[in-house]
């Protein structure tokens, strides 16, 4: 993963979410300006949820999966940089992180998911496929309790963003969770898809439908490495990040792609 380096400040996006992200220029790794968008989580989110992490993951996994994400990278605030944000900024930045910050390329051209936009268009955003990703991941956060998309969208095109709510049962590195993979094997699956961005469009399939439109998800599995967070965890731990229990996330990954059919049939399952 790269790390840039922030050169100005352009812009506060007060309606991207709580954590109020902010637009800055960076020099990307080709020397060219390039915009991002920078995740400024609070102290207690890093704490509790191991935000800047869980992004990571959740970007690095929705990538090997197939998945279109934005670019992601870190991004570092320098004190020159700091002195010359106006006060409420620089108010807003002290009650931040400290540290390198998470962040995602900025794509001005696409627009946040409606779900005003007609059933047709919206099966274009493989929403069987981020369906079962997100039960993959115990997404809490498209759809979910607070209605958040999550989803950019551009005509046939989509990004899935924001993942710090993943994994919940990983949140406490020192109490390792030791009954999600039993769990998972006996196909007590505690994660509740039915808030869910594309729910209601997938219940109203015909059973049948639903389970061929899984099925290439499925097959991903079998090509995924459920290792695959053991090296991005090693460099965000070298570089002062705090780590959800990668241990108990990789246990639970491998359990998943060698029981693709019990992930299958709780996938079934969530639409009685």
């Amino acid at each position: 993963m790269k790390i840039y380096s922030a050169l100005q400040l352009l812009q506060i996006l007060d309606k991207g979410g709580s954590t109020y992200p902010w637009v800055v220029e960076v020099l990307d790794d080709t020397g060219t300006p390039a915009l991002f968008v920078v995740k400024m989580f609070t102290p207690k989110q890093i704490r509790q949820q191991h935000a800047v992490a869980k992004e990571v993951y959740g970007n690095v996994l929705a990538s090997a999966l197939g998945l279109p994400v934005p670019e992601a990278a870190l991004v570092k605030f320098e004190p020159d940089l700091v002195a010359t944000l106006d006060p409420e900024a620089k108010s807003r930045y002290e009650q931040t992180q400290r540290g390198l910050r998470f962040a995602t390329r900025y794509h001005e051209e696409y627009v946040v998911f409606s779900d005003q936009l007609p059933t047709s268009k919206v099966r274009d955003y493989d929403i069987a496929w981020v369906y079962a990703f997100d039960n993959l991941i115990w997404n809490l956060d498209r759809g979910g309790e607070r209605k958040k998309p999550n989803l950019l969208v551009r005509d046939a095109d989509y990004l899935l963003i924001d993942h710090e709510q993943i994994f919940p049962f990983a949140d406490d590195p020192d109490n390792p969770n030791t009954t999600v993979v039993p769990n998972f094997i006996r196909g007590e699956f505690l994660y509740n898809p039915r808030n869910h961005l594309f729910y209601p469009y997938l219940k109203k399939m015909k059973p049948a439908t639903r389970q061929e439109l899984f099925a290439p998800f499925i097959e991903s599995l079998a090509r995924l490495d459920p290792h695959i967070l053991e090296d991005v965890g090693g460099f965000l731990t070298e570089n002062g990040q705090l780590c959800a229990d990668l241990d108990t996330i990789t246990e639970y990954l491998c359990a998943v792609q060698a029981n693709p059919e019990i992930f299958l049939h709780i996938l079934l399952r969530s639409f009685p």
